[in-house]
């Protein structure tokens, strides 16, 4: 939304139709596609910058979903990847995350661990892979504030993990668990805040 008010033309991807749907809503002259990030419906070179906001670490192949994001943006343009930082610094992945992995399948047998993204020099090591340049990194503070209770179980319903951990264990399930583990940062005023540092890093195109 924020690119669009000053001037930019917007495209945005989402696995989810639901959440493409929102998307389309909010942003009707943005141009929203359903698809995978490791397989992009633009054309080569169609973006000045591409960037992906706690995103590019659920593709299943990260580095193929940063060829793909490469290879739409313009020679000179960017890619921005940014994720959580560590857990420590993250109230949402130390305190909400754990919960709603608890209620998801056990990883199959001899899956890989988890990259430690918010270390530096991974997600630079992926991008370079990926055949960009990376040119700047930095890490951010950001309080997600909801306006109440109801308002943060929606926006946590539509995150990735909770919408697997539904599919396996129900609605009702997820929910009781998510708003026990959020009744702590509840203020006051019945806003609810949660404390979190990001790690973000942006790359050039050759």
């Amino acid at each position: 939304m924020a690119a669009q008010e000053l001037g930019g033309l917007v495209a945005g991807l989402d696995a989810s139709p639901a959440l493409a749907a929102i998307a389309r809503q909010r942003l009707p002259l943005a141009r929203v596609e359903v698809g995978d990030m490791e397989e992009l419906p633009f054309p080569d070179g169609a973006f000045d910058v591409v960037t992906g906001f706690n995103s590019f670490q659920f593709a299943g192949d990260i580095v193929q979903a940063l060829r793909e994001a490469r290879r739409v943006t313009r020679p000179g343009g960017r890619v921005i990847m940014l994720v959580w930082g560590r857990k420590e610094e993250c109230e949402l992945v130390s305190a909400i995350l754990p919960a709603v992995l608890e209620l998801l399948p056990e990883p199959t047998p001899g899956a890989a661990a988890p990259l430690p993204l918010a270390e530096p020099g991974t997600i630079e090591g992926q991008m370079t892979r990926a055949s960009l340049s990376p040119f700047a990194s930095d890490e951010l503070d950001h309080a997600l504030v909801y306006g109440d209770m109801a308002s943060a179980w929606r926006a946590f319903a539509a995150a990735a993990p909770c919408v697997r951990a539904v599919r396996h264990a129900g609605e009702s399930i997820v929910r009781d668990t998510v708003l026990a583990r959020l009744a702590p940062f509840r203020r006051a005023d019945g806003t609810v805040a949660l404390k979190n540092r990001f790690r973000v890093v942006a790359a050039e195109r050759s």
